[in-house]
């Protein structure tokens, strides 16, 4: 049952994150710039733990390619379902210089009242579950 629940989530996740040429607000444009959109590229499912000081945080993760957000949850985050890109094939080196500081990264906005609002590219691992901990700083 977990497995098939993991499967749908995966597949919300590609299906969320797929390639995306279309206009995006300008606002997320310079918050979090945006990858080219290439079809010579790899996502994989990675598994991270996120915990904040304090908690209940709230969680997105920005597309990998598409740059559309999806609300995670809350903090603390265990094991928790990303969408990453490990690879890309066929760019300029300008565009490389963009999407490689991102490859087996995790794009994040994290957002709690009264505390600054921190977006980050967490490292993720394939081979085993990276735990997180950021401390939120007072407005």
């Amino acid at each position: 049952m977990k497995r098939t629940i993991h499967f749908f989530h995966l597949l919300s996740l590609l299906v969320l994150f797929g390639c995306n040429a279309g206009p995006r607000p300008a606002a997320e444009e310079k918050d979090v710039p945006t990858p080219p959109c290439d079809p010579n590229y790899t996502i994989e499912k990675r598994l991270i733990s996120i915990e904040t000081e304090p908690s209940g945080a709230n969680v997105w993760q920005w597309g990998p390619v598409s740059q559309k957000s999806i609300w995670l949850g809350t903090t603390p985050l265990l094991e928790q379902s990303v969408a990453v890109l490990t690879s890309v094939d066929g760019l300029g080196l300008e565009d490389m210089e963009t999407v490689i500081p991102k490859l087996d990264r995790v794009q994040v906005k994290i957002q709690k009242d009264g505390f600054k609002e921190y977006n980050g590219n967490l490292r993720t691992s394939a081979e085993e579950i990276l735990v997180h901990e950021i401390t939120l700083e007072r407005e």
